[in-house]
């Protein structure tokens, strides 16, 4: 079941964000989706410096997200999502692919607004992966000249770049360019194996969005 909700006091300034990001008010199951979240639990909006703030309440079963901000660059002029936290609470859920549908869904959602960049810091703190596993998705970076590669993209391109990367790496910002024929979405195409037709496959998504029309 969807919730969606805003901090008291912050309905009017949250109301005017969207509608200079957006032209709109979004409703519930697309903030929904510009976060990546399955279509079940609250999120709450707030307003954080000169963005909005989604926070996600419920505890899923599975995955527990974090925070996603949303906000407007001037130079150059783009909107930029922050993707905070995703972490798969079950070891045995692990590497089944459920960071990568929500991460899907989230680049899916993200297009169809314009959102023009994804970032995240890939954590390596213990129980961390995300500077690999967000690499695997197209994630882009700058890296010291001791790889050998000034990019991230690149080093992840062949097998013993990305060996070399699980090995030595470390925890980075990162960015995820959503340009339609951006390189990082040409990876995660190659590694999906399917496109981002991808993203539109799962249920949920599909019968909210009916459900919603």
């Amino acid at each position: 079941m969807l919730s969606f909700s805003i901090h008291p006091g912050e309905e009017s300034r949250v109301r005017k964000l969207c509608a200079r990001f957006f032209g709109r008010i979004l409703a519930d199951y697309e903030m929904f989706g510009l976060c990546g979240l399955p279509w079940s639990g609250e999120l709450t909006a707030g307003v954080f410096r000169n963005g909005i703030l989604a926070e996600y309440d419920t505890v899923h079963p599975v995955a527990m997200f974090g925070e996603c901000r949303i906000v407007r660059r001037n130079n150059p002029e783009r909107l930029e999502l922050w993707n905070e936290t995703l972490q798969i609470r079950k070891p045995q859920e692990r590497g089944r692919g459920i960071g990568l549908s929500c991460f899907c869904r989230q680049v899916y959602w993200c297009m169809r607004f314009g959102i023009a960049r994804i970032k995240t810091v890939g954590g390596r703190k213990p129980g961390e992966n995300g500077y690999y596993t967000w690499a695997r998705f197209g994630f882009e970076a700058r890296l010291p000249s001791s790889f050998g590669c000034p990019s991230l993209l690149d080093l992840m391109s062949t097998d013993r770049g990305r060996k070399l990367w699980l090995d030595k790496g470390f925890e980075l910002e990162m960015f995820f360019d959503l340009g339609p024929q951006s390189r990082s979405l040409h990876a995660l195409k190659r590694y999906v194996h399917a496109g981002l037709a991808f993203c539109d496959r799962f249920p949920p998504d599909r019968g909210v969005a009916k459900k919603y029309a």
